[in-house]
């Protein structure tokens, strides 16, 4: 199975500052009042809807941010005019513009992550365990080769020469297998790797080879990965079908706990690597936030095709919350309100043929909602509806990649847009498609 690489990253740090003038004024006003001030003079690419802009606007792909009634320069000012908060965990190493993957060892820094096509956008990750030894070294004892050889002598993904190394198969159904001690965890075994010899299957295990999964590696190096398991103690690793096919690989790591696709942080430490969870909250009220009415408009690249978290609105927990999320089959979007611990409404849409869910894949979603109004899409298809139920009112946090009770996503986000009412179902489809 083939997973998306996230072959570029690139980071920026940031501080945070008072919002002041044209929000301070906006929020002592009535909601309808506050609405028209916050939209005023909204530039042009501000995502509308009936002819009136979003109250709040990152287009994380192309750099541009509105909120508080402002267009601002950067994700830091546009995060500082809204009071809120960034935080993350160390990203040992990360790759750049230029596809090589580069050690920082920063912590509370957002990444805004690449593909062949450019940046993609803001990257939202679990907190994870990067376990397993000679993650760069096939040469390390804790590599069991069976008819073949390792040698770590490739040019890394870094561009470092030695930094990486080469699995040569001198017999068919080659292995090379490490085993992994832990209890009953969720579990992904991913790799860089590309093809140095040969035209024969490769291969890559997590659980002793009971699953084999098939990976198409090129003259370049892409990120591969198993599909995402519960296992206990797997043993994880390459096969190669041929005898004498080649294969160049680094950074294969191990990750448990968090339902990611794809640990897309890797570390060269040897043993267990942990690294927190990524977290983007927005406090509510904030300016331009309605306590009655609402719509999110997300566009993302999900790096998972277990169920996530893509936004929610809440008071820290699961029995106030506005939530829209992707299901566990990733082919559904999911949007669910309660409030005081009372299910309200509870949505499921399917996208049209083509557009959904799935590691990698860019799609547009959207979620809408006022007293005994509820609405969900994805990729501008049927609006899923519910017309009984009340809207939260102990709202306190708006997050990214969450739900109620937490962060549970892992995404890259192109672009999100709030608007302080309830955007009507054709709008939504025309938003999200």
């Amino acid at each position: 199975m083939t997973m998306k690489s996230l072959l570029s990253r690139r980071s920026f740090g940031f501080g945070f500052g008072a919002a002041v003038g044209l929000a301070a004024t906006a929020r002592a006003q009535a909601p309808s009042t506050r609405a028209a001030i916050l939209s005023s003079g909204a530039p042009p690419w501000v995502p509308r809807s009936g002819g009136v802009p979003a109250a709040i606007h990152a287009d994380f792909f192309n750099g541009r941010y509105w909120g508080a009634g402002r267009a601002t320069p950067s994700f830091e000012s546009w995060l500082a005019s809204l009071g809120g908060s960034f935080t993350s965990g160390p990203k040992w190493y990360q790759s750049n513009a230029a596809g090589l993957w580069t050690k920082e060892n920063r912590s509370n820094v957002p990444v805004f992550d690449h593909d062949a096509n450019g940046k993609r956008g803001l990257v939202i990750e679990q907190g994870t365990t990067l376990k397993g030894n000679g993650k760069r070294d096939l040469t390390h004892v804790d590599w069991v080769k069976t008819d073949c050889t390792a040698a770590k002598d490739q040019v890394g993904a870094d561009g470092v020469a030695g930094a990486a190394s080469s699995l040569t198969a001198t017999g068919a159904g080659a292995t090379c297998l490490q085993s992994i001690t832990s209890g009953s965890v969720n579990t992904i075994t991913a790799a860089l790797v590309k093809r140095l010899v040969g035209v024969g299957v490769v291969e890559m295990t997590q659980d002793n080879g009971a699953t084999w999964t098939p990976i198409v590696p090129t003259a370049a190096y892409l990120t591969f990965g198993c599909p995402f398991q519960v296992l206990v103690n797997p043993i994880v690793g390459f096969r190669l079908a041929t005898s004498g096919d080649a294969i160049a690989v680094d950074f294969a790591r191990v990750a448990q706990a968090g339902t990611l696709q794809m640990p897309s942080s890797p570390t060269d430490v040897d043993g267990s690597f942990d690294r927190t969870l990524d977290t983007l909250s927005i406090p509510v009220p904030c300016p331009g936030w309605s306590a009655t009415a609402g719509s999110f408009v997300v566009e993302l690249y999900p790096n998972s095709t277990n169920a996530l978290g893509i936004m929610a609105a809440s008071d820290g927990s699961n029995a106030n919350r506005i939530q829209l999320g992707q299901n566990t089959a990733a082919t559904q979007v999911l949007g669910t309100v309660t409030d005081g611990a009372a299910t309200q409404a509870n949505m499921t849409t399917a996208g049209t043929a083509g557009v959904g869910p799935g590691v990698g894949a860019l799609y547009k979603c959207a979620m809408a909602w006022a007293a005994n109004s509820f609405a969900t899409v994805l990729g501008g298809s049927t609006v899923t509806a519910d017309v009984a139920g009340t809207v939260p009112s102990a709202i306190t946090m708006l997050r990214f990649g969450a739900v109620g009770s937490g962060i549970t996503g892992s995404a890259s986000f192109k672009a999100f847009s709030y608007f302080p009412f309830r955007v009507s179902n054709a709008e939504l489809q025309r938003l999200t498609t």
